[in-house]
């Protein structure tokens, strides 16, 4: 089981709002001090990203479209375009700084590793730019989805909202607002989900679900959703995507 993480501290995550792409590929000063890219090996595992400290950070074994995602903390729903290699053939990517700047010196302040992160989110950008030719631009498309609703006679009693209210894949419990949860299911589901209940408060909402048709211990889902007073309707949502207009396989260090 993965370690429960505080609402308030994965929001950003679950919102997966996309940056603005315009101001960031104009930006030009942004750049690791130190940067590789080389092809994984053939019998790598899935990407992963790993922070090594402050100013080192390394993506194994992902291909250009997830880097991209995770540098501009988007869904692959929301990275569209690009050759074909662009999905499949996978890097080791690592970018070094010696100091980075943070605006702060306290590496024991929360403050200062949100600060290293989108620094290095917007340096990793430039590096994809730089060794890979990426060009791209961001527009709006309709895409499948899903809306969050009430069902029929349900009712629900605000709560407090509560600081330590759990909310990780496939687990919710605490008193949260039903867009949080409408984040965790576009995480879970891997389409934008948009909360359409209404309901404006805190609300405290207990469940577990798996999304592994083969997992018969948990329900999935819609079934979850029901228990809660919840449902989901499936319908066409505008939402922010990056289009690569192009991209180079280069040869890797």
């Amino acid at each position: 089981m993965r370690t429960p993480l505080l609402v308030a501290s994965i929001a950003s995550f679950f919102l997966a709002v996309l940056p603005s792409l315009g101001s960031a590929q104009q930006s030009a000063n942004a750049a690791f001090e130190v940067s590789s890219v080389k092809a994984s090996p053939p019998d790598a595992s899935q990407g992963s990203f790993r922070r090594f400290d402050a100013g080192i950070v390394s993506l194994r074994s992902m291909t250009l479209k997830e880097a991209i995602e995770w540098s501009f903390d988007l869904r692959p729903y929301q990275v569209l375009g690009g050759p074909d290699w662009a999905s499949k053939q996978r890097f080791d990517i690592v970018g070094k700084d010696s100091a980075p700047n943070a605006g702060t010196a306290n590496r024991n302040d929360r403050e200062y590793w949100i600060a290293v992160s989108a620094a290095d989110s917007v340096k990793m950008r430039d590096l994809l730019k730089d060794r890979f030719s990426l060009q791209y631009h961001d527009e709006t498309r309709v895409v499948p989805g899903f809306v969050l609703l009430t069902t029929k006679g349900s009712k629900f009693v605000a709560k407090p909202c509560l600081a330590k209210s759990y909310l990780q894949h496939g687990w919710v419990d605490g008193a949260i607002h039903m867009s949080s949860l409408a984040g965790l299911l576009k995480a879970d589901l891997g389409v934008p989900v948009e909360d359409k209940t209404g309901l404006t408060d805190c609300y405290h909402l207990e469940a577990k679900w798996t999304t592994d048709p083969s997992e018969t211990s948990l329900p999935q889902i819609p079934t979850a959703l029901h228990d809660l007073g919840l449902q989901l309707q499936r319908t066409k949502i505008n939402t922010n995507v990056l289009v690569i207009d192009h991209a180079e396989l280069l040869k890797p260090d």
